[in-house]
């Protein structure tokens, strides 16, 4: 028979440690080749061939292993194209036949070869992987970035409440002295009053400056707990403004995050990588599926390494940012957030002043305000000191309303009612 030289190109493509020698399938083509060709030449050049072949078979499957095994972020698929695309860089592997069984065994063989190399080709594990890795460094950049954000969160937090202490501060200073000053110059307004008794004209300077000093300190102390007040709001309104931020645009990203890149995302990817190993496990003679078998066991084994790490990530991600950033906002945060106790202390402190019932004694007296007393006056002095005074009684009328706007216990007290920024929390 003429000889005929058959020249193939065997693909390589993937690779384990725990493949050696070629394992089962060396052994299950070493003995077809002993049970279906009798030319000892033939028989001599199909083993020296298919012991070349499986020699680089196993070399590409451990290359592939390798890519699987990688930690690095850099994606891996490429690799493993690469490692696909070397069936066209292969040196030709040469098996020269002299005889019909001879071409037909290799014909057999190479057949076989050629279609498990094929679904070794196509299976997605390096992309599997390379998704895998991809979601750890989501992860590890997220909790990143929301570490600083609430780094950032707290700063400004506790930079504005420690300018709303000061403020809270200040204004109890005001009130508290407001009240020193008016019931100390009501005192005197009294004591000049008293010492009006049948000189009242002479009095009347006296009487209105005391009366004055009154409206002076009412109006003094109403224009600064009025910006106190003012500034007070402005830090409240921009406690909300961090808290809009944190749980309008920060929250709903960090949700939309978890949906796109947590652990159910990351087991489904790694539940399909097994599918498709097992699958690719099944195909082919006996002795390729124990090949396959024990090789995709080593490349599920790498993969869940992966996922153990992404596991990991996440389980600190969850620590770390559950009800803060994503989930029901706990009690602890909220605390941290709203300082209610800390807003309901300030609060008590100011009711201790209890300007309620100031304000009413000021005004409830029998003389009209501060307790003054006009016993000892004839109906003619009181008289006089009523028209001569009406105008600085007048002005301190007003001046006590004003105050008493500034200080009404329905706005004033409203200031301390952290439910509104408790709502921007829900």
């Amino acid at each position: 028979m003429k000889k005929v030289v058959w020249i193939v190109v065997i693909g390589i493509l993937a690779a384990s440690l725990a493949l050696a020698s070629g394992g089962k399938r060396m052994e299950e083509m070493r003995l077809e080749i002993a049970q279906n060709v009798s030319y000892t030449k033939d028989r001599e050049e199909l083993l020296k061939g298919v012991g070349r072949y499986m020699d680089r078979r196993d070399a590409v499957l451990q290359r592939l292993s390798g890519l699987i095994k990688n930690e690095s972020p850099d994606k891996q698929r490429d690799g493993w194209n690469d490692a696909a695309g070397s069936i066209q860089d292969t040196p030709e592997l040469k098996v020269t036949l002299s005889t019909e069984e001879g071409i037909k065994e290799f014909r057999k063989l190479q057949e076989e070869e050629v279609r498990w190399i094929a679904k070794l080709i196509a299976l997605p594990s390096a992309s599997s992987r390379d998704q895998i890795v991809a979601l750890q460094a989501n992860l590890k950049a997220q909790i990143d970035q929301l570490r600083q954000e609430w780094i950032k969160q707290l700063g400004t937090d506790d930079a504005i409440d420690n300018q709303e202490t000061q403020v809270m501060s200040e204004l109890y200073t005001i009130l508290a002295k407001a009240i020193e000053d008016v019931t100390k110059a009501s005192e005197n307004t009294r004591k000049a009053i008293q010492g009006v008794a049948g000189k009242a004209m002479d009095n009347v300077p006296v009487v209105g400056g005391a009366l004055s000093t009154i409206t002076e300190k009412l109006t003094e102390a109403k224009q600064s707990a009025q910006e106190r007040e003012a500034k007070l709001k402005g830090l409240i309104e921009s406690e909300k403004g961090g808290l809009l931020v944190l749980f309008r645009e920060i929250r709903p990203t960090t949700d939309k995050f978890i949906q796109e890149n947590g652990f159910d995302q990351i087991k489904a990817l790694y539940t399909k990588a097994q599918d498709d190993l097992k699958e690719f496990a099944s195909f082919g003679t006996s002795a390729q599926q124990a090949d396959a078998k024990s090789w995709a066991e080593d490349i599920s084994a790498s993969l869940g390494k992966h996922v153990a790490a992404a596991q990991d990530l996440f389980n600190t991600f969850v620590k770390e940012n559950q009800g803060k950033f994503f989930g029901p906002i706990s009690p602890e945060i909220s605390e941290l957030l709203l300082e209610t106790r800390a807003w309901d202390d300030q609060r008590g402190r100011f009711e201790k002043l209890d300007l309620e019932r100031k304000l009413r004694e000021w005004r409830d007296q029998e003389s009209g305000f501060f307790e003054i007393s006009s016993s000892g006056l004839s109906d003619e002095e009181k008289d006089f000191l009523k028209k001569s005074l009406d105008a600085d009684l007048q002005k301190l009328i007003r001046a006590t309303e004003d105050f008493s706007g500034v200080v009404a216990k329905d706005t004033f007290f409203s200031l301390f009612d952290r439910r509104i920024l408790g709502d921007l929390l829900k």
